[in-house]
């Protein structure tokens, strides 16, 4: 930590700059460069964790709180922001600010990142559960689920912090459940489910177990077959699970316990 984000000499600049950088185009910004730093989401409540160690000194945190700030402001404001994208860059930009913005308490950038995420999830997740987005790629499956985590882990962040994305829904069944729903049946027809069928129902399974039953549209998985999980230990951040999930028998939550907010961080209990 001290080396990546504290120590003035081998901190990494709080930005995205250089992400995918195009060798064609060297001056311009790639938007979708944003999807390198989505494990960074993970990293606010590991802080937490050394915060709660006493491995941080106060320095240290307002060091970090300064970088974090600085690289959430720069996801925001920069040309083209990934909140505009309908795809999983889009989710895992929304899921990268609200989180790095609930370490930082920074209230209005959350609020306005998770309230955003209720509208991401009407606008991306096509009637009945279809990711249009992710459908059309070479690897539609990984994408799909992809996605997918990405919306969990916003929705379960929401509702630690006050703005409930789990419960949001409409009369067209566009809600994390259906889209769950849609994936679990019909991953056969998926061009990429053979290539490693296994894995792939492994990260279905665990996905639909952190569903919430008073999620809106619940009905939609509850009646689904369900199955233990294979081979969890392979199941990471390149699934868009956090690291700390893996070793969680009943996989019921995104966040574990030292993710909650307390009235020193959120100002909710």
């Amino acid at each position: 930590m001290r080396a990546w984000f504290i120590d003035a000499t081998t901190r990494m600049p709080p930005h995205t700059r250089f992400a995918q950088l195009r060798t064609d185009r060297p001056s311009e910004l790639a938007t979708f460069g944003l999807i390198d730093f989505r494990d960074l989401w993970a990293l606010a409540d590991a802080l937490r964790l050394l915060r709660q160690a006493g491995s941080l000194t106060e320095d240290d945190e307002a060091t970090l709180v300064k970088w974090f700030r600085a690289f959430g402001e720069q996801l925001v404001k920069r040309t083209g922001g990934g909140a505009s994208l309908h795809n999983n860059i889009g989710v895992y930009h929304d899921l990268l600010v609200a989180s790095l913005a609930a370490y930082t308490d920074d209230r209005g950038v959350l609020a306005t990142a998770l309230a955003h995420a209720c509208l991401r999830v009407v606008v991306q997740v096509r009637p009945w559960g279809w990711q249009e987005s992710e459908t059309g790629r070479a690897a539609p499956l990984h994408y799909s689920l992809f996605a997918l985590q990405g919306l969990i882990g916003l929705a379960w962040l929401g509702r630690h912090c006050g703005i409930d994305v789990w419960s949001h829904g409409n009369a067209s069944r566009r809600t994390i459940p259906m889209a769950a729903r849609f994936v679990a049946t019909n991953r056969r027809l998926f061009s990429d489910y053979a290539a490693d069928s296994i894995r792939f129902d492994d990260r279905i399974e665990a996905a639909l177990r952190m569903i919430p039953a008073d999620a809106a549209d619940f009905d939609a998985v509850a009646d689904l077959p369900r199955q233990p999980l294979a081979h969890p230990e392979r199941l990471g951040m390149d699934d868009g699970f956090m690291p700390c999930e893996r070793h969680r028998g009943d996989w019921a939550g995104m966040l574990p316990q030292s993710a909650l907010p307390n009235a020193t961080t959120l100002g909710h209990t």
